[in-house]
Formats: structure tokens, C-alpha cells, sequence
């Protein structure tokens, strides 16, 4: 049962108990928040997840955000540190923005690719896809346009602006 539970919470693969690892990530300044981007559970220190890559990221107000990736392997005990940067008056700041697609019925690799005209190369690097077959069900990042924009336009912006765009 617990097998069962925890590999519902990381992605709904089924993963055997004895694979799961857990991931710890310390922020400079502490009160960063910290999002795991490619998949749906929040982050919360010592979350369980399955072998594999995940995008981090990290933001805190008046900080570049910054996004990692970090390969957490079978039974392993990740711990991170992640230090941001005060945003500076003249540097630029790098967003990648992203959009959660659901997979629905009759839906491929190439079709989303099509849709949100991205590659379908990118979609499976971003998601750490082995294969193109896709499950019903399955929650998968799309990158969107990268932007360059200014620190005072992220600040004015950082109400508003939302990462990960649930589709309904």
C-alpha cells in the first residue's frame, strides 16, 4: 500500500518503494519559494520522487529567479543549495515561461508540438520523457515564449505573471 501511495504521489508511475528518493533544497535568502516544474505535487522538503530529472525552481522578491535542473537517482537523499541573486538595475532576466497540458485521448507528441508550435524534442527534454507514448491523464510542461525582460518589469509584473498555466 505504501509502494502504491507513494508512486501515485510521483507522477502516477508505478515505482517500487525501494526506488523513491527524496529531495532537499536549502535557499539563499530562506524565504525563496521553490517550485518543481515538471511535476504536479508542490515541493515540500524531503518530497518523495521517482529516478529522474526535475526542473527547480527558485524566486524570491527582489531576487533573479533561478531554474535547475537536478537528477535525483534511485534511494538518494538529494540535497541542494540554491543561492539567488539581487537583481541589479541593468541586468537582463532570462523567464522561460511554461504551460501544463494534460494529455487527453487521441493526443501524440507531434499533435502537441504542433498546437503550442514547439518541438517535440523540447517537450520531451523539459518532461524527461523516454519515449514518445503518452498516457491519458499525463500532466506535461510546454514551453512558451522565452522572454528577455528588465528586473523592473518582473517587479511590476510578479503579481501578475504565472509559470505554470493550469489548461481547463
Amino acid at each position: 500500500m505504501l509502494a502504491f501511495l507513494l508512486s501515485t504521489l510521483c507522477n502516477s508511475f508505478p515505482v517500487a518503494a525501494s526506488q523513491i528518493g527524496r529531495l532537499f533544497v536549502k535557499t539563499t535568502p530562506e524565504e525563496a519559494r521553490i517550485k518543481v516544474l515538471n511535476i504536479k505535487p508542490k515541493f515540500q522538503q524531503g518530497l518523495s520522487l521517482k529516478p529522474g530529472n526535475y526542473l527547480m525552481q527558485a524566486s524570491a522578491e527582489g531576487y533573479n529567479t533561478q531554474n535547475i535542473w537536478v537528477k535525483v537517482g534511485p534511494q538518494e537523499d538529494k540535497r541542494i543549495r540554491i543561492s539567488l541573486k539581487k537583481k541589479g538595475s541593468s541586468d537582463k532576466e532570462y523567464r522561460p515561461y511554461f504551460k501544463r497540458h494534460t494529455v487527453r485521448q487521441n493526443d501524440t507528441l507531434w499533435r502537441i508540438s504542433k498546437t503550442y508550435q514547439v518541438s517535440s524534442d523540447d517537450i520531451r527534454r523539459i518532461n524527461d520523457l523516454k519515449s514518445k507514448k503518452l498516457k491519458i491523464g499525463q500532466n506535461i510542461l510546454i514551453p512558451t515564449s522565452p522572454v528577455l525582460i528588465s528586473p523592473i518589469q518582473a517587479y511590476r509584473k510578479a503579481k501578475a505573471v504565472e509559470f505554470l498555466k493550469d489548461e481547463s
